[in-house]
């Protein structure tokens, strides 16, 4: 039986072995997923195991078909599409429950600081928050703006491989990754609970609830409610609006759409999403540095339109 396994398989594949770009992208996954472990195991918190469940119902199947498309019927786009819809749904999981874990270790909060860089830049909070909140209709379009970050990165994973473009779809990755990783890292250094609770703006908001509950101890189980964006500094909704933006630079007909709406949630930032002026400021540093770091090294990377595995 393992003969006739072998024989096919060199018959029907060949030799192979993973590209630069998938040891990577997974290397960063099993780095962060071994990160979460240990810390739960250390500190006796726990995930409601249902979030794994449910990334590997989804991640298993996608990485199948990401293997028989870069093999068995070699279609780089459907492998492409397949390999990144896979990445796009697992780190997420990993990331997030790594967010928790970081506010959950109860460090100081640095929310007067952030209100105090505001106030000497000449940035005052409170007054455009409570005018967009008495214009209920710019409001509402400020909220779907801010609310339609997860709805463009699904979109744009498909979309971006559908018209070709395979390299942007990667490049959205892992600016998706890298970008995160160090929000996360500066997170941790630097936690905010944000301007709602700071400003008492809005102190029914979820994620400000999840927040509290988390840093004051009274949250040991991970998911045990809908998991939410709780990570405030550097803002990675600023972060993802300029992202969106450059992966679909020069391309004529997404370009001008992303534009406006990335535009309208990065103006909602501050008031929808509860962050001081300095967390959006600090997100566009972080989404900076992040470009130059991806255009430097795209090569050692092993960007481009590739799947999950090639020929050696």
């Amino acid at each position: 039986m393992l003969h006739r396994l072998a024989r096919w398989k060199q018959e029907r594949i060949g030799d192979f072995a993973p590209t630069r770009n998938t040891v990577l992208v997974w290397s960063v996954m099993a780095a962060l997923l071994a990160i979460d472990i240990i810390w739960l195991l250390v500190t006796g918190m726990a995930v409601d195991w249902g979030i794994w469940a449910v990334c590997l119902a989804q991640v298993v199947p996608l990485w199948c078909l990401a293997f028989v498309y870069t093999y068995l019927r070699r279609d780089a786009r459907i492998a492409t599409l397949a390999h990144g819809m896979t990445v796009a749904l697992a780190f997420p999981s990993v990331a997030g429950v790594l967010s928790y874990l970081i506010v959950a270790a109860q460090r100081p909060l640095v929310d007067a600081q952030l209100a105090h860089f505001d106030d000497a830049i000449g940035l005052d909070w409170l007054t455009p928050f409570h005018w967009l909140v008495a214009h209920g209709t710019l409001y509402n379009i400020a909220f779907y703006a801010y609310s339609s970050l997860l709805v463009q990165y699904g979109l744009l994973v498909l979309v971006l491989n559908f018209i070709g473009r395979m390299d942007r779809c990667w490049e959205l990755l892992w600016l998706v990754m890298t970008t995160c990783c160090v929000c996360l890292v500066f997170s941790a250094i630097w936690p905010a609970a944000g301007a709602f609770g700071y400003y008492h703006a809005n102190p029914d908001s979820s994620y400000l609830k999840a927040f509290m509950k988390l840093h004051e101890g009274r949250m040991t189980l991970i998911g045990e409610d809908s998991m939410k964006g709780i990570i405030q500094f550097p803002s990675f909704h600023a972060v993802m609006a300029v992202v969106f933006m450059y992966v679909t630079r020069g391309i004529r007909w997404l370009f001008p759409a992303a534009l406006v709406l990335n535009v309208m949630m990065l103006a909602a930032t501050p008031a929808i999403g509860g962050h001081y002026y300095a967390d959006v400021l600090a997100g566009l540093v972080v989404v900076a540095a992040a470009i130059w770091f991806l255009r430097k090294f795209k090569n050692l990377l092993g960007l481009g339109a590739v799947a999950v595995t090639a020929p050696a």
